[in-house]
């Protein structure tokens, strides 16, 4: 069917992304318009803006149009789209995630249709079924992916690129070079972590009370990794010394800080301890049984450090334990639990806080952005 070029509802981001026109134009004055523009029902641009733009150059008034009503042809129009476009490079971040939102309407349509299926459902008797399924999260989890394929990307490095687009379109002058870098390189995991360095952490209220025992594993930031895979951001939001040293930690007058520290972080966890008012005393080395990464040595060891406040005592002689605790490394950061029994004998009937915590545990309060 053809349709007025100035009834098309062009997405003013896809305005600003149409590459070389000019060119297109000459194609099509030559060889004539070989596939029509994507238009949802409500005539918004679903695929087809570079050859909408060269027509409108040519001075044409209409233009051919197919009409797409679900994700699945919408889909395909969008990858035949990619293929065709010989005269600019693949789709970038910002292209995806836009896309990716022209898509939505016809995945929130897909999603509403597979639920009333659901609720329809009935047995050769004609009474309802109880599946079991909750099918809000299935339809959810199977549009994002559906989504996420039709723009040639994952559903995890969408959202991703989804976040760096908004916050660099709601605060240009701050984060938008780190997108026009990602739209440049293509290297989503590293620009989701330049975002997430310069976006203010949100830092949970510490815990009310005074404490005998402070225990920390704190979200060290690394300035280089060997290898993008292991990047420590990938796992958790990280923080700089400074932002950790300023976290007001309720520690009792007389009591004792136990501080993990990777060798590379040994002179940001001293100053740190300082920061937090306790004097450095000793450290103990957790031997994880497996070699890491490293550029001096593969590292196979981290630090605990301890520290005093006021005047607390040592653990009794009978519990002093050798300063090298082995015990295999496990899931990325997390310690073994041998650490909290020989806390909780060397310390007994203490108050015990666990900060950036990950798990709950009994006699413990714990504090961090992970703890449930």
């Amino acid at each position: 069917m053809q349709m007025r070029v100035d009834d098309i509802v062009i997405p003013e981001r896809v305005r600003q992304q149409l590459g070389d026109v000019p060119a297109l134009a000459r194609s099509i004055h030559e060889s004539g318009l070989l596939h029509p523009v994507v238009v949802r029902p409500d005539n918004v641009l679903i695929a087809g803006a570079r050859r909408l733009a060269a027509v409108q150059l040519l001075g044409w008034e209409s233009v051919p149009v197919t009409v797409v009503e679900n994700l699945e042809e919408a889909g395909r129009a969008l990858r035949a789209e990619a293929d065709e476009n010989t005269c600019r490079e693949p789709l970038n971040a910002e292209e995806q995630v836009d896309l990716s939102e022209r898509l939505r309407p016809f995945v929130e349509a897909e999603a509403r249709e597979r639920q009333q299926k659901a609720i329809r459902a009935r047995d050769e008797k004609g009474r309802a079924v109880a599946t079991g399924v909750n099918f809000t999260q299935v339809a959810e989890g199977n549009s994002r992916e559906r989504v996420a394929a039709a723009v040639g990307a994952s559903w995890r490095t969408l959202e991703k690129e989804r976040e760096v687009v908004q916050a660099a379109r709601e605060e240009p002058e701050k984060y938008g070079p780190i997108l026009e870098k990602l739209n440049q390189d293509g290297k989503v995991d590293r620009a989701y972590r330049a975002l997430k360095n310069q976006k203010p952490k949100p830092v949970p209220q510490v815990p009310e009370g005074e404490f005998d025992v402070i225990y920390a594993d704190p979200p060290w930031q690394y300035d280089f990794s060997e290898t993008e895979i292991r990047e420590i951001e990938n796992q958790y939001p990280t923080m700089t010394a400074k932002e950790i040293g300023e976290i007001a930690v309720p520690a009792a007058s007389n009591s004792v800080l136990l501080l993990w520290a990777t060798a590379p972080k040994l002179r940001e966890a001293l100053a740190v301890m300082a920061d937090w008012g306790f004097r450095y005393i000793t450290h103990a080395v957790w031997d994880k049984e497996l070699i890491g990464m490293g550029y001096w040595f593969r590292g196979q060891h981290e630090l605990l450090l301890v520290g005093v406040k006021g005047k607390m005592a040592p653990p009794d002689a009978s519990l002093r334990h050798s300063s090298v605790f082995r015990s295999k490394r496990g899931k990325h950061s997390e310690k073994p639990a041998l650490f909290y029994d020989w806390i909780e004998q060397s310390f007994p009937g203490r108050r015990y806080l666990e900060l950036f915590a990950r798990a709950p545990r009994q006699g413990w309060v714990i504090w961090g952005n992970e703890a449930p």
